[in-house]
């Protein structure tokens, strides 16, 4: 068994089941459609592997090999079923994939790569791939935790429509007018355009033909999409579900309290106006800390304004505005722990989390995104939006300047989510114990601190990713901390823990939170087992460590359930 073999079934054994990019099969018979399902699941999200000879009792949770899987025929008809030229293929667009065979426990297993379309610069423009003889709309199929879900009528139309270019914004608002925008709003504008050396009025004579080249009016006159949300008197006249929505939960998750939400703000009327109301909402229902600037004390909130600012302008600019999904707004969600900024549509054209750090600007919404992008803000401070490209890049710099983790961004089909940590790494409790352990710590300094008391210790990829530097620098901070007697190096040269009796947390500590990850909850006695010490000896310090809010339980003390995780 290779390493690749043995790191599979780790992985299956502790899981106890496949998970959202490996799946096993029995490969026994014919390659059915739960398999071809599987291929277009991961070629239209991100990939996966396919183990075919391995099969899961579903009754204790274990893998084991298939005694009756052929190698042999399985590999002729993964040869003809992924081989280019057929008329029929099982799977439409047909994949790029990597088979190679391994064993298992003295076996022959087969391992299928199956890479995503999406990254793909021909592949991707043929999206979704789908079961051929289920046809397009029932055959597609995305991947969802461990299980293959079809694919839903609109979430089809965007990937068949992911390369295209989207003209919604521009399209025209039946039964609107010239009156139902502003007029200062858009003289303004043009004033703005011809200011800045434009030559956006030269051969017009009225601001109407102006607002035709700027796509805010139809060539007969009429407010589009996007002249509207720009510039309208109140686009919900039209538009009733084009708002921001601000939530406010009381708990972690929407559904964990009785109480549905303890504040929630329909920022309406055109988009400059509400992205300003939304981050005054956000702003407002965040605590602040004080800090030092200079010789006094000032407030700032947990939440850098310019990282949510980014955020919400981003979800406005680039959201999706076709008819199908205009009855959906932003959502902006506050929970105790975290912010939440949702739009409909997802990344589009050749957009991935993998290339969303390029400083280039890729909209679906041309007209909007420069609309906004010269428009000011209600306060006239500054534009809109800045549609170069930059926003991801401010957005992580903000939140590096207050010491908190980078933005999570999840993109799924039909939608994309940015998630801001509140207070993070330096929390009020932990700000005053490096101010009583290292009261003269600078900023790096104290945040490196706030890692390993946080998480029992710090790494050179931990400082490399939370503050954006290079391993050569962050080896180097780590290295003045230990000079100055607050870390302690490991036996690993690039890890290192709180200085011996300053740490709230000893080794077995930092063993439980080694044995715990944020993903995958953890029962007592599997913590007990990798630790290497007894359930009753582990109990207390679980109650200790969840009580501190080092670690997160996923049911109350009572249940037999309950398990343990990273937060």
């Amino acid at each position: 068994m290779s390493d690749r073999m043995d790191e599979i079934m780790l992985r299956l054994m502790r899981q106890r089941n496949d998970d959202h990019s490996l799946e096993a099969k029995s490969g026994g018979g014919k390659l059915d459609k739960g398999f071809w399902s599987t291929v277009s699941a991961f070629a239209n999200t991100d990939g996966g592997l396919i183990v075919l000879g391995v099969e899961e009792d579903q009754a204790t949770g274990t893998f084991r090999v298939n005694p009756d899987f052929d190698p042999r025929a399985a590999n002729d008809r993964l040869i003809s079923g992924f081989s280019a030229g057929q008329d029929k293929p099982p799977v439409t667009p047909i994949p790029k994939t990597q088979i190679e065979v391994d064993e298992f426990e003295g076996k022959p297993v087969i391992l299928i790569d199956v890479f995503p379309m999406r990254g793909d610069s021909e592949l991707g423009q043929r999206m979704p791939c789908y079961v051929t003889a289920q046809g397009l709309q029932s055959g597609a199929y995305k991947r969802v935790l461990d299980g293959d879900k079809r694919l839903s009528s609109y979430e089809v139309f965007q990937l068949s429509t992911l390369y295209e270019p989207d003209y919604s914004d521009s399209e025209t608002v039946a039964g609107a007018t010239l009156r139902d925008l502003d007029s200062n709003s858009w003289a303004n504008l043009i004033d703005s355009y011809v200011k800045a050396g434009s030559r956006i009025a030269y051969g017009t004579t009225s601001h109407v033909e102006v607002l035709e080249r700027l796509r805010v009016l139809d060539r007969n006159g009429a407010p589009t999409l996007a002249g509207l949300l720009a510039l309208g008197n109140y686009p919900q006249q039209y538009f009733p579900q084009l708002f921001i929505d601000v939530t406010v939960h009381p708990s972690q998750e929407k559904s964990e309290s009785s109480t549905r939400f303890l504040d929630r703000t329909h920022c309406d009327g055109p988009m400059p106006v509400a992205i300003e109301d939304a981050i005054k909402t956000v702003l407002r229902n965040l605590r602040t800390r004080s800090v030092e600037q200079g010789s006094k004390m000032v407030d700032e909130p947990e939440i850098p304004e310019i990282a949510l600012r980014e955020a919400i302008v981003n979800a406005v600019m680039h959201r999706d505005y076709s008819p199908q999904v205009q009855g959906r707004q932003v959502q902006v969600d506050i929970y105790p722990d975290r912010v939440e900024i949702n739009n409909p549509g997802g990344l589009w054209s050749d957009r991935t989390l993998e290339n969303l750090d390029e400083p280039r600007s890729s909209t679906r919404n041309e007209a909007l995104a420069n609309l906004l992008s010269n428009l000011p803000t209600p306060s006239g401070s500054s534009r809109v939006a800045e549609n170069q490209g930059s926003g991801i890049q401010r957005m992580k710099a903000g939140m590096r300047s207050y010491g908190l983790p980078q933005p999570i961004f999840h993109a799924h089909i039909g939608e994309f989510t940015v998630t801001l940590q509140r207070f993070g790494l330096l929390t009020p409790e932990t700000s005053e114990w490096i101010r009583s352990v290292a009261p003269d710590a600078n900023h790096q300094e104290r945040i490196v601190l706030a890692i390993a008391n946080g998480f029992g210790g710090v790494s050179v990829k931990n400082v490399r990713e939370t503050m954006g530097m290079d391993s050569d620098d962050a080896r180097s901070l780590l290295l003045t901390l230990v000079d100055a007697g607050l870390l302690e190096q490991s036996t690993d040269p690039d890890n290192f823990t709180i200085r011996t009796g300053d740490s709230k947390f000893d080794e077995t500590d930092r063993a439980i939170l080694r044995s715990l990850d944020r993903d995958h909850p953890e029962s007592a006695r599997h913590i007990a087992d990798a630790v290497g010490i007894s359930l009753a000896a582990l109990r207390p310090r679980l109650r200790r460590l969840v009580e501190e809010k080092v670690i997160e339980a996923t049911a109350p003390p009572t249940s037999r359930n309950r398990k343990y995780k990273l937060p």
